[in-house]
């Protein structure tokens, strides 16, 4: 195991949370997939920007939640930013490179 994925699963689970949220943290990292449902995100912000995570999730036709989760990460990555209000939500856009 690495440092950088022990790094982004402490960001994934609170330190208030079950054991069980910090494994499954431990795992999303350690396999890969956070890596790379972030990767999707990503791509999909692109070619839509200004969505919602709702509108992006359904754009993309995966889990409103796991983009809904994604979205801070990439933000605390610096490759999207918060818009405006939307309702209860707010729109994302991705960050020029």
């Amino acid at each position: 195991m690495t440092e950088l994925p022990l790094f982004e699963a402490a960001h994934l689970a609170r330190a208030t949370d079950p054991p069980s949220s910090k494994r499954a943290a431990r795992r999303l990292t350690t396999s890969g997939r956070h890596k790379s449902q972030k990767a999707r995100v990503l791509r999909a912000l692109r070619d839509y920007p200004g969505l919602t995570s709702k509108e992006l999730a359904l754009a993309m036709g995966e889990d409103r939640y796991m983009v809904a989760r994604r979205l801070p990460d990439l933000e605390r990555d610096g490759k999207v930013e918060k818009g405006s209000d939307h309702g209860d939500d707010v729109t994302w856009w991705p960050v020029e490179e």
